[in-house]
């Protein structure tokens, strides 16, 4: 178990996490995922590609040291694509994404009557995705699916338990999230995850992390270029520790998950289509299962 934390305080300050959320959202229009240009603006647009011009100059400059780094747009999409396929596969038809910003997963998935879908993000993201939807007939629609529900809350009081129904399998996503918390967060996150679906029928969590250990190193210019683009951006950096990938899959394990599985995009074949094989991506989704106390497989 781990020691006790204040589990309410955020990993980043609203602004940034907001930046990091625009961002992120013009990688999905630029990645042509349906529903993505709902959420169009000029200004994310010109943040996207002023973005990508640091990261540009940096992958240059490793490029001309004979040491290559992932590209972020295209990582970004291929980390939202592998998120979907191992939701899918789960066939469960009740979904909780914690922090969810802009992505409109949940418009894909709700086109699915049976299915139900819960965002939950801060308050003023949230406001700011209904606004955004407002504008469209399109988006109007999908804000009046009955099998939809945009909460605004902060994940870590923990107050979108009361809304998951603990008779059907649930499936937890949080993408682009964990990077921002320290580890002793995130084992926090993790054991109140897992009682959550042990609790219920079962299920499984789904989320996204690279160990600071596999992520290539940064050199001069890339802290210069890195520091210049959060003066830009005013995003915050990522919290680092020396954790490696089996030791994550260790502590998931000691959280409660009974199976946790690392889908490692460069390792993967077979039935998932995935793109960019020839750019060089960096993504890694671990897929966790919990068995209820009715539902011993933790299946649908």
């Amino acid at each position: 178990m781990p020691e006790e934390i204040n589990t309410r305080q955020r990993p980043a300050p609203e602004s940034d996490l907001l930046v990091t959320a625009v961002y992120t959202a013009y990688a999905w229009i630029w990645g042509d995922m349906p529903y993505a240009r709902l959420f169009y603006h000029p200004l994310s647009r010109i943040l996207f590609w002023a973005v990508n011009f640091f990261l540009g100059m940096y992958r240059l400059a490793r490029l001309l040291s004979f040491r290559p780094v992932p590209s972020l747009r295209h990582s970004l999409v291929l980390r939202h694509l592998l998120i979907d396929s191992a939701l899918r596969e789960t066939g469960v038809l009740q979904v909780m994404e914690l922090a969810s910003g802009f992505s409109m997963r949940s418009a894909r998935f709700t086109e699915d009557p049976k299915m139900s879908y819960t965002e939950v993000d801060l308050p003023q993201v949230m406001d700011l995705k209904r606004k955004a939807l407002s504008q469209s007939p399109e988006g109007r629609s999908l804000l009046g699916r009955k099998n939809l529900r945009l909460e605004g809350s902060d994940i870590f009081s923990f107050e979108w338990i009361d809304w998951v129904d603990r008779q059907k399998p649930l499936v937890v996503i949080a993408e682009g999230l964990l990077s921002y918390f320290k580890e002793a967060e995130q084992i926090a996150l993790w054991v109140r995850i897992g009682d959550v679906l042990r609790q219920g029928r079962g299920g499984w969590f789904v989320f996204d992390y690279v160990p600071f250990g596999e992520q290539p190193k940064s050199g001069w210019f890339g802290r210069w270029s890195s520091s210049l683009m959060k003066k830009v951006t005013g995003g915050k950096g990522f919290e680092v520790d020396d954790r490696t990938r089996r030791e994550v899959l260790s502590q998931l394990t000691a959280a409660g998950f009974d199976e946790v599985t690392a889908l490692d995009p460069v390792e993967l074949s077979g039935p998932r289509s995935l793109p960019f094989r020839r750019v060089k991506t960096q993504q890694l989704v671990f897929v966790c299962r919990a068995s209820g106390p009715e539902n011993p497989s933790g299946c649908a």
